[in-house]
């Protein structure tokens, strides 16, 4: 049930007894609350077609079980610490499970034995960056507090609640906001008929009718260097024909997807298009297409970043685009001739739900929506945005990979769907089919297990078959269970080993593992061995995707059970982020055991048995 009385939001069922006894109770003691509540309209679902209810139903039913796997506790790599007025001071250590702001917590208090310690309730205020004040039960000092743990799942965010905002607005009557939408017709209501075209309002494509148009005569040609794959989806992208309103482009690997993006945005600004937005599942794949943008000379936009993201966590990844920067906390400031001129916005989709976004959509209205990473977004994420958007919206570019990571819960929830996942939109599936970034035997060897042997490989590659490209550390060590993760402590001295070998040699090198507790054990590991540059050098998986870098090392973990090894999307994502070349610590008697039936276990044995080493190879610096 929800109540939001000042936002006159109520849904409730009038025959079950007790619920209206709450309300009643509610209102007597809530400032004009009968009156708030008589304006309030009622949900009659008698009035919604049974395939607009299933439709609701499955978008509402999804948002409820993905927000079931949010954890109900979690405990916090943080400390506390007195500052200098003598207030308590909670500090995160780790962004991936910051503190947030009044978040209840219980503090784990060190006692004069490892038996006699105690918990003591607590609440987290307003956090800044990484510190919050801290209000506890009794008064604490930073030794006392082995452990902080937060009780309860998080609180919404502003996109999460947007879309059952707009959900229960449907709900109450206002069907306008599906059914005034053409996109939101042709994605979630297809007519059943696959080789039906989808339909649009005649007058989008009438430049004389009223409302925005992309026509633009005589487009002039792209003059950066793209193969034919790359121009095909730039040139559908550009395309103001019904057929390519909706336009959905797969993209592996290392096949230039952010290069296309950038060269639509120059060829579009060139022609005098305006109202584009770029926008991404994460804060990182945004961060990419405004540093393509910028490389490609295009300095014409503003990127709109999430200040919990940036401040004291991220400000390092955006110094190459710290000039076109608008920070959330900023925007109630701008004015709106700062913006005007703009004609290309970047940002994540939850942004397009932050309370100050029409401060920006005023001043550049979106007619052209481009999405990255769009295979790991769950549909559902859409339906407010495609319900508001529809008077200026005329063109949709979705681009991402469904043979990488998939929206978050789909292993859990095995229905969830991201555009990729819908069949009636199969058909307008554009692939990019060359990969530039592997060496040319690891990107054949992708391609054929993954790809059905359509990708191919930049043929002047400077990595040839003559480089070993993949090589396999031999590491008999043993997983283990480390809080809900897994960790290998053989693994990561091997990693540490090859990591130093690797510094020594000056080669650039990053390291990724599929598990958070490897991945904390590593990191600990590099800032405690001298010489050992460790900032920003070991990720997990779901964090790298859309990097790159010339050398990749990879603790796989896994030595009795395959794990995370089954989901191939993920394992595709972790082998295919080197340039160079790429090494994988793992158990020789593993992957040519039980792992020999993974994709990691397949690359093995295409590699041949020439690809390992030893731990000795190591230690003498043969790597």
């Amino acid at each position: 049930m929800s109540v939001t009385l000042h936002n006159m939001d109520i849904c409730f069922f009038p025959d079950d007894l007790a619920m209206r006894a709450w309300i009643s109770q509610l209102l007597a003691v809530y400032g004009n609350g009968a009156e708030t509540l008589a304006k309030v309209r009622r949900i009659d679902t008698a009035k919604i077609s049974v395939e607009k209810l299933n439709i609701i139903a499955k978008i509402a039913t999804d948002s409820l079980r993905l927000d079931q796997l949010k954890p109900i506790k979690m405990a916090h790599q943080a400390k506390v610490v007195c500052d200098g007025a003598g207030r308590t001071i909670v500090q995160s250590s780790t962004y991936k499970n910051k503190l947030r702001s009044e978040k209840v917590v219980r503090l784990g208090i060190r006692g004069s034995s490892e038996t006699s310690g105690y918990t003591i309730p607590a609440q987290v205020g307003l956090v800044n960056g990484k510190s919050g004040l801290l209000q506890a039960a009794q008064s604490v000092d930073g030794p006392m507090v082995a452990t902080v743990i937060s009780i309860g799942r998080d609180d919404p965010t502003t996109a999460e609640a947007q879309r059952a905002a707009t959900i229960l607005r449907i709900l109450q009557g206002y069907e306008q906001l599906l059914t005034n939408s053409p996109w939101i017709q042709n994605i979630f209501f297809p007519s059943g008929d696959p080789h039906k075209p989808l339909s649009w309002p005649l007058e989008w494509s009438d430049p004389c009718k009223s409302g925005p148009s992309l026509m633009v005569p005589n487009p002039p040609s792209i003059l950066l260097q793209l193969n034919s794959s790359q121009q095909d989806a730039v040139n559908t992208m550009y395309s103001t024909l019904d057929k390519h309103r909706i336009t959905v482009i797969q993209g592996p690997p290392g096949t230039g997807k952010t290069s296309v993006i950038a060269s639509f945005v120059q060829l579009a600004i060139q022609t005098g298009l305006d109202g584009i937005w770029l926008v991404a599942q994460s804060n990182v794949a945004v961060k990419n297409i405004a540093e393509k943008l910028l490389s490609a000379g295009f300095t014409a936009w503003k990127l709109l970043v999430s200040k919990d993201f940036i401040f004291e966590w991220h400000e390092h990844i955006y110094t190459k685009v710290q000039d076109n920067i608008i920070r959330s906390d900023q925007f109630f400031k701008i004015k709106p001739h700062a913006i005007k001129d703009c004609k290309v916005m970047l940002c994540t989709l939850s942004m397009l739900s932050n309370m100050f976004i029409t401060k920006f959509t005023s001043q550049n209205p979106m007619k052209i929506l481009i999405v990255d990473e769009a295979s790991q977004i769950e549909i559902g994420d859409y339906i407010s945005i495609l319900s508001t958007s529809s008077s200026n919206l005329r063109k949709a570019c979705f681009i991402g990979d469904d043979k990488q990571l998939p929206p978050f819960g789909q292993e859990d929830l095995q229905d969830l769907q991201s555009i990729f996942e819908i069949p009636h939109l199969h058909p307008l599936r554009l692939f990019l089919d060359t990969q530039y970034r592997m060496p040319p035997q690891i990107g054949a060897i992708i391609s054929n297990l993954v790809y059905d042997s359509k990708l191919k490989s930049n043929p002047t590659h400077p990595i040839t078959d003559k480089v070993l490209a993949c090589r396999f550390i031999d590491v008999p060590g043993h997983e283990q269970l480390n809080g809900s993760s897994f960790m290998n402590l053989l693994e990561c001295e091997a990693v540490i080993k090859l990591a130093q070998q690797l510094q020594v040699q000056q080669k650039a090198y990053q390291i990724i593992t599929p598990y958070e507790g490897q991945r904390g054990i590593i990191e600990a590991r590099m800032k405690d061995t001298p010489d050992l540059d460790w900032e920003n050098k070991c990720f997990n998986v779901d964090s790298f995707q859309g990097n790159e870098e010339d050398y990749i090392i990879i603790s796989l973990v896994r030595s009795f059970e395959l794990g995370f090894l089954i989901n191939l999307r993920r394992t595709n994502v972790m082998l295919t982020r080197c340039k160079k070349g790429m090494f994988i610590v793992s158990s020789r008697k593993f992957l040519k055991g039980k792992g020999a039936s993974t994709l990691v276990g397949a690359l093995e044995q295409r590699m041949g048995p020439e690809a390992w080493l030893e731990i000795k190879d190591l230690e003498e610096g043969n790597c």
